[in-house]
């Protein structure tokens, strides 16, 4: 058997090559040079909340996760709301109807964002009435009144006209 000594640098070469693209995937894995996880995006939980009463609350989480999808632990949320008069954001997550119409919410950390909306559309469950008994008025004459949500919170300010489709003199 004759050898060449060309042969053996083409195998060394493929050995080395083999052996880079063998350790490719461990040497770019999604850690730093310090070995700590690089933060790749943010999620929000719920993805959405609607709020059916003033004062109503929601407590949303954020999580920073990695390429892989794994939670990093210890990162700072920022919170905010794009209209604070709608619904206002603690530096917890925790969310606050306060009137009538739609927010976004937005967390931030590690230059990443998620955002999520938020509904405050209170329901009418009652009419109150603005001032005492004995009122007196004309047939078709608008009162003031309030309507109140499940949460007692008045919302909303109409001019309530009361009349008859009948009338009965004694």
């Amino acid at each position: 058997m004759i050898r060449r000594p060309s042969d053996q640098p083409a195998r060394r070469k493929w050995s080395a090559t083999f052996l880079l693209l063998a350790f490719l995937p461990v040497i770019s894995s999604c850690k730093d040079s310090t070995g700590a996880p690089i933060p790749f995006r943010l999620v929000i939980s719920p993805s959405n909340a609607s709020m059916d009463a003033l004062g109503l609350t929601q407590q949303f989480s954020a999580t920073v996760e990695d390429k892989k999808g794994k939670p990093i632990i210890g990162i700072a949320i920022s919170w905010s709301s794009s209209d604070q008069g709608v619904a206002s954001v603690s530096t917890s997550g925790l969310v606050t109807g306060l009137r009538r119409g739609t927010t976004t919410i937005t967390a931030t950390a590690e230059g990443l964002s998620d955002q999520v909306s938020v509904t405050v559309n209170p329901i009418p469950v009652r009419i109150a009435k603005v001032s005492g008994d004995d009122q007196t008025g004309t047939l078709n004459q608008t009162l003031d009144a309030d309507l109140l949500d499940a949460q007692h919170g008045t919302y909303y300010q109409p001019k309530v006209a009361f009349g008859s489709s009948s009338c009965r003199l004694s």
